[in-house]
């Protein structure tokens, strides 16, 4: 059975001390699966800034789903402590499963 989004692009981002964005939302993504690398992380999805102590907390190898596009445009992460963090970003597009599909 096919899963509701598939796989459009990844990438890897840096996360520093400065609250940043996603930096490449493909045309149509409507979720991202992220993953934390190296160094806790604070983030919010809802357009406002975290700061190294305000946000949700998210620890190495912690996984973030993002499901939608309105989260995914919302997206803030920084970094929690005095070393960059790394986050790899899956981006999802919907998988509508009534259209035709040829394997």
């Amino acid at each position: 059975m096919r899963q509701p989004y598939t796989g459009a692009n990844s990438e890897v981002i840096t996360v520093s001390n400065t609250a940043i964005p996603l930096t490449t939302i493909p045309s149509g993504a409507h979720a991202a699966h992220i993953t934390v690398h190296e160094q806790r992380v604070r983030y919010l999805y809802d357009g406002s800034t975290p700061t190294a102590s305000f946000g949700h907390s998210g620890i190495v190898d912690e996984k973030i789903d993002l499901e939608n596009r309105q989260k995914l445009t919302g997206f803030r992460i920084i970094r929690e402590g005095g070393t960059d963090a790394k986050i790899t970003v899956t981006y999802h597009l919907k998988f509508y499963p009534d259209e035709a599909i040829q394997d």
